[in-house]
C-alpha cells in the first residue's frame, strides 16, 4: 500500500513567489493568492502565509531587505524639482507603507506618537523642545 499524502486543503504556497510578493509590498492575502493559496477566506490565507513565513527565519530577513531596498529606490527617485509637484504625495505614501511593513516584520513599533508633544512648529520649520529634566526633591526643597 502506498503512503497517504498529507491533505493540504488550502494548496501549497510557492515560497519564492510569496517572498517576492511580500517584498513588493503586497498584502498577505494578495501575496498568498499569487503564491497559490486555494483558501476562500482571508483569515485562512493570512494563517497560511504566516505559517510559511515563520517556518524559516531567513524568509522574514529576505522580505525586510526587499522592502528596505524599495524604500531606498523611492527615496532616491525623488528629485528636487519633483518635491514641488503633487505626485510626491504618492511617493511619500509608498515610502511610508514600505517602512511600516519593514518595521512590523522587525518587531519594531510603527507609531512614533511619543515624539509629537515634543515637536515645536515655527512657520515651515519643525524642531524639538529640549528635554525637560524633572527637579529632584533636594532641588525643590532648597528653593524658598
Amino acid at each position: 500500500m502506498a503512503e497517504e499524502k498529507t491533505k493540504r486543503p488550502y494548496g501549497r504556497l510557492d515560497e519564492k513567489v510569496l517572498i517576492e510578493a511580500l517584498g513588493q509590498g503586497k498584502t498577505k492575502v494578495e501575496a498568498g493568492k499569487l503564491a497559490g493559496s486555494l483558501a476562500k477566506r482571508d483569515e485562512n490565507i493570512i494563517h497560511q502565509v504566516d505559517y510559511k513565513i515563520n517556518s524559516n527565519p531567513q524568509h522574514k530577513k529576505t522580505i525586510i531587505e526587499k522592502l528596505e531596498q524599495r524604500q531606498h529606490w523611492i527615496l532616491d527617485s525623488i528629485k528636487q524639482d519633483e518635491i514641488l509637484k503633487a505626485p510626491l504625495s504618492q511617493k511619500s505614501v509608498s515610502f511610508g507603507i514600505f517602512t511600516d511593513k519593514a518595521q512590523l516584520l522587525k518587531g519594531d513599533p510603527t507609531s512614533r506618537l511619543e515624539i509629537m508633544p515634543k515637536m515645536v512648529f515655527k512657520g515651515d520649520e519643525v524642531s524639538f523642545e529640549p528635554k525637560s529634566i524633572p527637579e529632584s526633591p533636594e532641588q525643590t526643597s532648597t528653593k524658598k
